[in-house]
């Protein structure tokens, strides 16, 4: 009997498209909670730029990291999005850290998603409360999208990345599919 854990798939595979949009899962990455330790925010953005080579995201946005993205969640956390499968991750990022974040793997938690097309703005502003005129590459957001929780990155000008509770998935994804 093979005892190994293999990550489920909410898309088992399959793409949501019209002739506007693609939408795909992302799988093989790892979503990791980084919440700074109490006062250490000044330790905290001298070890993220050595580590990543840049300061942490401000409010409202995301950077670009060796291996992901990292993405402002909290004035005292961020997400990082690694592209790679490696479920001890968090602690390697908490070793990193020695003390002044804690980190925690979230990956089983989230649905993450690619949304590709051009001119997607109008429809989204249909299904996300957000200005999508004022919304640009670099930009990433905490909001909800019928009463459920998501983030989106702007990744490129046709390209997003929504991110959304596992627990919700199915309605989440019912409810894209009947905008696209």
């Amino acid at each position: 009997m093979d005892n190994r854990l293999e990550p489920t798939s909410i898309l088992k595979g399959h793409a949501l498209e019209s002739d506007r949009v693609m939408i795909s899962e992302i799988t093989g990455s790892e979503i990791i909670s980084v919440a700074i330790a109490e006062q250490s925010e000044k330790e905290f953005r001298a070890i993220f730029k050595k580590e990543f080579g840049k300061l942490p995201p401000k409010p409202g946005k995301f950077v670009k990291i060796k291996g992901g993205i990292a993405l402002w969640t909290t004035p005292d956390q961020i997400m990082l999005i690694l592209e790679s499968q490696d479920i001890r991750s968090d602690e390697k990022i908490a070793a990193i850290f020695s003390g002044y974040a804690y980190t925690t793997l979230q990956t089983d938690g989230w649905l993450q998603l690619t949304v590709t097309g051009p001119d997607l703005q109008n429809m989204w502003e249909r299904f996300v409360p957000i200005d999508f005129s004022k919304f640009k590459p670099g930009d990433a957001i905490r909001t909800q999208a019928h009463h459920m929780a998501l983030i989106v990155v702007r990744l490129d000008e046709d390209i997003y990345r929504f991110i959304s509770p596992r627990s919700t998935s199915q309605s989440f994804i019912r409810a894209l599919a009947h905008i696209i």
